[in-house]
């Protein structure tokens, strides 16, 4: 994806100090842009990621007085940080709690006073020379300050540190938002996740560095709502179930023009559950595996993967929304991930089919028409390794095939929104129509 800039405010009076802000925040989005690329190279391969490279640089706006920055606010609403001098005049300096309300006698505190009630997402700091204790106080409780920095005491590494974990909470809370929207797949949340263990991690002390723990007071614990969302998750899967199902249904298909909707069922599924029930679980990893290497080696992007709640279907289906212009691959996305489930449940189905085999001639509640089932498959598979006249290939290729009987089946129904939008007419109506039509 394009690279996305941060953007940082400054607004400072002193000319002498300001260029220390500036290369303190430098220093900042180099260190973020760098943090960003080790978690980039650290993620899993198969998940749905949105990922946007980061920036070469960020955006540094400058501001000297109240009335620059009221500009700078208004023309940059996608503000990520915002540092704040108080006394902004030589009438404002040394006020103290005796001039009455702060609010109104120090320009910085007008502008946090602006600056929440017209954009509650950006995180701002105090950095002033102003000493009276109350500043910070007021500044935290009443304008939500993360943090307050004393000029005479600046430390050029531990704002850095500020900044860079303000950019870190600001990455991690645009994966959640987006999320929580539905314009990207739950697997972000696992970059949210490591977004924000990093902002933590970056003000934490660092012995090995000489590097104190920074005092910073973060808006909210990221890391309780990423719990909240993915509790909302399929418990096996991880992927979105029931409330998400209804939302996806609502923004992406019914009433819309650009939808082209995939269902995946098994069949021979009871069977399956009854003789493996411990690798349940494990056929809908397999599954969703499956789906997203396909997606992913198509360059799909923007495609919602859930799975419908058993209150619904007993057997694991699962529901894939595409773009409508993806209708016309839809037959070869679907062969795609058949590929991809054969190829990897067969890593799993001989070490079941062994465990089966012995159950099978110990427990004697297995049928007997499935044992004598699983004995001749067996020696037919001990046949085709003693069959020298048969190639290591098409002896490989017969194992799979008959490996792959063990095994529930993927069947397939398609929906498109030129010819199937009277069947998703509502939510109640559009479940229906997924839990009730034959596979196509």
């Amino acid at each position: 994806m394009a690279a996305k800039q941060r953007t940082v405010l400054i607004v400072e009076d002193d000319l002498d100090f300001r260029p220390l802000l500036e290369k303190s925040c430098k220093m900042a989005f180099d260190r973020f842009a760098s943090i960003l690329r080790e978690i980039y190279r650290d993620l899993p391969e198969d998940g749905l990621y949105a990922i946007t490279e980061p920036a070469d640089t960020g955006l540094i706006l400058l501001a000297a007085d109240e009335s620059q920055a009221h500009d700078m606010l208004m023309a940059h609403p996608d503000l990520d940080f915002v540092s704040v001098d108080l006394a902004l005049a030589k009438d404002e300096y040394g006020l103290n709690d005796a001039d009455g309300d702060l609010s109104s006698g120090v320009g910085g505190m007008r502008i946090l006073h602006e600056l929440r009630a017209t954009n509650k997402r950006v995180l701002a700091v105090v950095v002033s020379g102003e000493k009276e204790s109350s500043y910070p106080v007021k500044a935290t409780l009443k304008y939500k300050v993360i943090g307050y920095r004393e000029k005479a005491r600046f430390d050029l590494r531990d704002y850095s540190r500020i900044v860079t974990a303000a950019l870190l909470y600001q990455q991690a809370l645009d994966h959640i938002t987006q999320v929580e929207l539905l314009n990207t797949d739950p697997d972000n949340l696992d970059l949210a996740q490591r977004c924000w263990k990093h902002a933590k991690q970056v003000i934490a002390e660092d012995e090995a560095a000489t590097l104190r723990a920074v005092d910073l007071n973060f808006p909210e614990d990221l890391g309780l709502r990423i719990e909240v969302l993915t509790a909302k998750l399929d418990w096996t899967t991880k992927r979105p179930t029931n409330e998400w199902i209804d939302h996806a249904l609502r923004n992406l298909v019914i009433g819309k023009n650009d939808w082209a909707l995939m269902r995946i069922q098994f069949s021979d599924f009871d069977r399956f559950r009854k003789e493996y029930t411990d690798q349940v679980d494990e056929l809908g990893f397999l599954v969703v595996g499956a789906i997203k290497h396909t997606l992913k080696d198509a360059k799909v992007t923007g495609a919602f993967v859930g799975v419908l709640p058993q209150e619904y279907l007993p057997e694991p289906c699962f529901i894939v929304i595409l773009s409508a212009n993806e209708e016309r691959r839809l037959q070869a996305l679907a062969a795609k991930i058949v590929e991809e489930y054969h190829k990897h449940n067969l890593m799993l189905l001989p070490f079941q089919f062994r465990d089966t085999v012995i159950k099978s001639q110990q427990d004697n509640a297995t049928t007997v028409p499935f044992r004598k089932k699983l004995e001749e498959q067996l020696q037919q598979l001990l046949t085709q390794q003693k069959d020298t006249t048969t190639s290591a290939q098409a002896r490989k290729k017969k194992q799979e095939e008959a490996l792959q009987q063990f095994l529930p089946q993927m069947n397939f129904t398609f929906w498109n929104c030129e010819d199937d939008c009277d069947a998703f007419p509502d939510v109640p109506a559009s479940i229906y129509t997924l839990t009730h039509v034959k596979p196509n």
